[in-house]
C-alpha cells in the first residue's frame, strides 16, 4: 500500500532501536520494510517527494533515513580528448526503514 505525502516529521535519522526506546515500544512489535529511491533525475527534481510516496500506508514512522546527492557531467570525446557535448547529471539516493505495527 502506498500513501501520498508521508509526513516529513515522521521520517527520522535515528535507528529503529532508538525510536522504540524513545516511544516506549519494542522492536518485535514491528515489521521492518526497506524504502529506497535512487534515480538519475534532472537538477532540481524532488526525490524526497518520491520517497514519501513509496512509504507503505500503514507505516508508523521511517527510521534510519539517509539521503545523498552526487553530480557530474558526461560527454563525448572530441579532438584532443576534449568533450564536445556536455550533459550535467544528478544522482540522488534516499533510503530508510519503515516500521509497520504488527497485528496483535
Amino acid at each position: 500500500m502506498i500513501r501520498d505525502n508521508f509526513p516529513l516529521e515522521r521520517i527520522l535519522n535515528v535507528s529503529a532501536t532508538e525510536y522504540c526506546l524513545n516511544a516506549g515500544k519494542e522492536l518485535k512489535d514491528y515489521d521492518l520494510i526497506g524504502v529506497h529511491v535512487d534515480d538519475d533525475l534532472p537538477c532540481g527534481a524532488r526525490l524526497i517527494s518520491r520517497f514519501q510516496e513509496r512509504v507503505p500506508s500503514n507505516a508508523e514512522v521511517v527510521v534510519s533515513f539517509s539521503y545523498a546527492i552526487a553530480g557530474g557531467a558526461s560527454g563525448t570525446s572530441g579532438v584532443l580528448g576534449l568533450s564536445q557535448t556536455h550533459r550535467a547529471f544528478l544522482n540522488q539516493y534516499a533510503s530508510g526503514t519503515a516500521l509497520i505495527p504488527r497485528e496483535k
